[in-house]
């Protein structure tokens, strides 16, 4: 077990989460992406991927991205969605705030900042459907807030039975929850709001 106290973290890469560990934010910490890492390139990779099993991220610390994030400032799913994985499961993400860069779409629906088009907060892949590996599965996300992106949780094309209770979304631009075609996943209670 990782304890991470109150205080800001600059986080240029991803934390990948090993199996069988947990990783608690304490309150008052905060993992931080800026929108530039030290060498001046732009990292839109998420800030913490569950890539194995049995693995936790708990406390009520934040995770803040001032950069877009496609696959989820928290990703469950493998690194690269074509490479043979292991599968993705068992996995539990609870207690958190995950606050993205802002939103694509105004509540008027047009485009306020084509650059954070499609940021997501929380995001389960799978790379089945792309002829890769690892399963997306029985994954669970319970008592989160998601702040500020286009999708407030993402659940990919065979990305099946995970679930999600309890989120809380504030200023999302598009979608609360967003299901591709080709999965089956439970959602269950939590609250939305525009303010």
């Amino acid at each position: 077990t990782l304890r991470v106290p109150a205080g800001t973290y600059r986080i240029d890469g991803t934390i990948a989460l090993p199996q069988q560990r947990e990783l608690i934010l304490d309150a008052g910490a905060v993992l931080l992406r800026y929108n530039s890492t030290l060498d001046g390139a732009v990292n839109s990779d998420p800030i913490v991927r569950f890539d194995s099993h049995s693995a936790a991220l708990s406390g009520s610390g934040s995770l803040v991205s001032q950069v877009a994030s496609p696959r989820g400032i928290v990703n469950f799913g493998p690194h690269n969605l074509t490479y043979r994985a292991s599968n993705i499961e068992y996995n539990r993400l609870s207690g958190v705030l995950i606050s993205g860069a802002g939103c694509s779409y105004d509540a008027h629906g047009k485009d306020t900042d084509v650059s954070v088009r499609g940021s997501r907060g929380v995001c389960f892949d799978s790379g089945e459907a792309l002829g890769g590996g690892g399963s997306c599965y029985q994954n669970a996300v319970r008592d989160v807030t998601v702040v500020d992106v286009d999708t407030g949780v993402y659940f990919g094309q065979e990305a099946n039975a995970n679930s999600a209770s309890g989120v809380m979304f504030y200023r999302i631009g598009q979608y609360s929850y967003l299901f591709n075609h080709n999965s089956e996943n439970t959602i269950q209670g939590g609250t939305c709001s525009a303010s």
